[in-house]
């Protein structure tokens, strides 16, 4: 094999393992292009904010560490402290986050 096809291959695979990495389905994902990968730290729903990652519900505002935010849009169960999640995108209005193994149906903030 040429430098060139190994370092392609390389390239390939190890992009492969970090998008395994977020455990979603990724067949779910075809023609979204990965814009953001941060760590949840919260979320909002109400005027009350609340510590850790619970899933989505309509209307919940999920908080990351680097202070940007998300929109829900669906529903979805989840339960975790920090969680890494990766936003995914095909236009403003086409976004899913991936936390854990599970796509959650996001919006930007408005």
């Amino acid at each position: 094999m040429t430098t060139r096809l190994v370092l392609a291959t390389v390239a390939l695979l190890g992009g492969m393992a970090t998008a395994r990495a977020a455990g979603c389905n990724l067949d779910e994902l075809m023609h979204y292009q990965i814009v953001f990968a941060g760590t949840v730290q919260g979320y909002g729903l109400n005027g009350k904010q609340t510590y850790g990652f619970e899933g989505c519900e309509p209307g919940r505002i999920l908080i990351f560490t680097d202070r940007t935010a998300l929109r829900c849009k669906g529903s979805g169960l989840g339960h975790a402290e920090l969680p890494k999640a990766w936003l995914f995108a095909r236009s403003k209005d086409d976004m899913k986050l991936c936390v854990g193994d599970t796509l959650y149906d996001v919006e930007p903030l408005h």
